[in-house]
């Protein structure tokens, strides 16, 4: 069994069977604290981030309240495999699409633009629906793992 990525944020909204956790940048995070953003940022994208935080299915057997700490997990592969998804797919099919625009009609370098910029559009849509699919979505959906509890997961973020 993998070990899951752990990152410790707030409960800000709760309702229709989610909760949302809002999810600090980690303070030892060099690419954070140089404005660059890290992996973090991944999760937020992929399970829809917004003002009111990371959406998270509500537990059964957890009462969750607005403004407890919680613990937030997702496994290792999953995260490898949104990261993946959200950058590469967009990419093989601008690469795919330019390439064949290419070989259909040689010589057109602005049909060749604009079939890969077409292909990028087509693989960002296709990562959004992907992403939004009920049987992928428990693999890149962060998990609630458990309250936080002192000292020991304040380390975690």
């Amino acid at each position: 069994m993998s070990t899951m990525i752990e990152q410790t944020g707030t409960v800000t909204a709760k309702g229709n069977g989610r909760i949302h956790v809002k999810v600090d940048p980690s303070p030892g995070c060099a690419r954070c604290e140089a404005g660059q953003g890290c992996g973090q940022g991944l999760i937020g994208q992929l399970a829809g981030q917004s003002a009111h935080g990371v959406p998270v299915p509500e537990p059964a057997g957890i009462e969750v309240d607005v403004g407890d700490v919680v613990v937030l997990g997702m496994a290792p592969g999953g995260l490898l495999m949104a990261s993946s998804l959200v950058y590469l797919m967009p990419l093989v099919l601008m690469m795919l699409a330019a390439l064949g625009a290419g070989v259909l009609w040689p010589g057109s370098e602005a049909l060749a633009a604009v079939s890969g910029i077409s292909g990028l559009a087509a693989g960002f849509v296709g990562v959004r629906y992907l992403v939004r699919d009920r049987r992928l979505r428990g693999q890149f959906e962060p998990q609630l793992l458990r309250m936080a509890s002192g000292a020991a997961d304040e380390l975690l973020t």
